[in-house]
């Protein structure tokens, strides 16, 4: 196995655990919808201390019906049974009836208002609700998601340091102190694979003169694509 083939399979072994290490600091950032979920859970509390509100003004309105309708129906039933003296009398009792008609209707009117905001907060918290349990199930996921590639992470991380610097010692010490200088500009990986006559990372073609050379050096030669200053290596079938 060449010098090259031995660091590029380490490289490919590490990119796959720094795409799980990126991962994880996505996950850190869905993680805060923990913070989320909070400003919920206080929205819940505000429109339920709102609510509170209109179901004791809803009480007030329900008893003042109750003493409107006796209060009317004790006037009305006076005007039938024709209880009054002179016509001054039934005229103001019919005045008493007409002014609690039109109270008992407007009372009405602000009990229908008062339960339909009622049932209005009584939706959205529900709706706020649905919406925090989705949250929690999503920060539930995230959260198992996250302590799994953790773990792998941490497992990953310290096997492959033992082999790559298990594979640096098998190398010359020229060759191994030139890899790590070019790895320092290319810490997620110094080595690119030759993929069908162009480089692996940035695309271009190389000469054919060039791909001869990579062959000849058989992977035990740095090499660097001029574009993107790579180290390219050509995998020999």
């Amino acid at each position: 196995m060449s010098y090259l083939e031995k660091l590029y399979e380490v490289e490919t072994k590490l990119t796959i655990t720094h795409e799980k290490e990126k991962r994880v600091k996505e996950i850190e950032e869905e993680l805060k919808i923990e913070d989320q979920i909070k400003n919920l859970s206080s929205e819940i509390d505000e429109i339920n201390l709102s609510k509170s509100g209109f179901i004791k003004r809803k009480n007030e309105i329900e008893r003042e019906i109750e003493e409107t309708e006796r209060e009317l129906k004790s006037v009305q039933t006076a005007i039938e049974s024709n209880q009054f003296k002179t016509q001054k009398e039934l005229k103001a009792a019919k005045k008493t009836e007409e002014n609690l008609v039109a109270k008992l209707d407007e009372l009405k009117k602000s009990l229908s208002f008062v339960n339909s905001e009622i049932a209005d907060k009584e939706k959205k918290i529900k709706e706020i609700s649905d919406n925090i349990v989705k949250l929690k199930n999503r920060y539930n996921n995230i959260q198992e998601e996250y302590n799994k590639l953790e773990k792998e992470i941490k497992e990953e991380r310290e096997a492959l340091d033992k082999e790559f610097d298990s594979v640096l010692s098998t190398l010359p010490l020229e060759f191994a102190r030139e890899y790590l200088s070019i790895r320092e500009d290319f810490p997620d990986g110094a080595i690119s694979q030759v993929d069908h006559g162009h480089c692996g990372n940035c695309g271009v073609k190389l000469p054919l003169e060039f791909i001869e050379f990579l062959k000849e050096t058989k992977g035990d030669k740095i090499l660097r694509c001029e574009i993107c200053g790579k180290i390219l290596y050509l995998k020999i079938e």
